[in-house]
């Protein structure tokens, strides 16, 4: 009986996981994230080892630990202020536009503070220190070493690239809506 009560309890935590998955696939309702979604429902169903349950076999033992980070889409639209993160609307300062070599360019300051990262401004030799939010590790922006513009003293990024620094899973251009959509696994015990 407990361990019929066990594999109920995993099903049970295994579908509401499925079902989280199909309810941001709904919010956010692009096909291209389709195949993100699927990928990830597909992981978390193998990394429970779903598998139909069978009366003459005992079932496995096991635990279920809690999660440590969340599946999070991130949306920004070209030439918009408002953004969207798992379908919920959000604003910043200047909205991401296309440089000369065709990259859509965020202000610094936002993207970092939705990873959680840290950045420092170094007055003595004029670089920016861009430290992951899991690590000591950093990034340093300079004159020649990574693209970047400064306008009116604050540092626009390209959005692809710093966002695969700072961690991001994947990155997807919507090129009839020209939005780019970040998916990235944040760490819950932070927000």
């Amino acid at each position: 009986m407990k361990n019929t009560q066990l594999v109920i309890d995993k099903l049970v935590n295994v579908l509401i996981g499925a079902a989280s998955i199909i309810a941001m696939l709904y919010v956010a309702n692009q096909s291209m994230l389709h195949e993100v979604l699927l990928r990830e429902a597909i992981i978390q169903l193998a990394q429970h080892n779903v598998l139909p349950y069978q009366e003459h076999k005992e079932p496995p033992q096991y635990e279920i630990e809690a999660p440590t980070s969340t599946l999070t889409i991130m949306r920004f639209q070209l030439g918009s202020t408002t953004y969207s993160i798992n379908g919920l609307s959000h604003t910043i300062d200047i909205a991401p536009w296309v440089d000369d070599y065709n990259r859509m360019m965020i202000l610094l300051y936002d993207i970092a503070n939705l990873f959680g990262a840290k950045v420092i401004w170094l007055e003595e030799t004029g670089t920016v220190r861009i430290y992951r939010p899991t690590s000591k590790e950093y990034i340093l922006l300079s004159g020649g070493l990574i693209n970047y513009v400064n306008i009116d003293n604050r540092i626009f990024v390209p959005i692809r690239y710093i966002s695969k620094f700072l961690g991001a899973k994947d990155i997807m251009w919507d090129e009839s809506n020209h939005a780019v959509y970040i998916v990235v696994y944040l760490d819950i015990m932070s927000s």
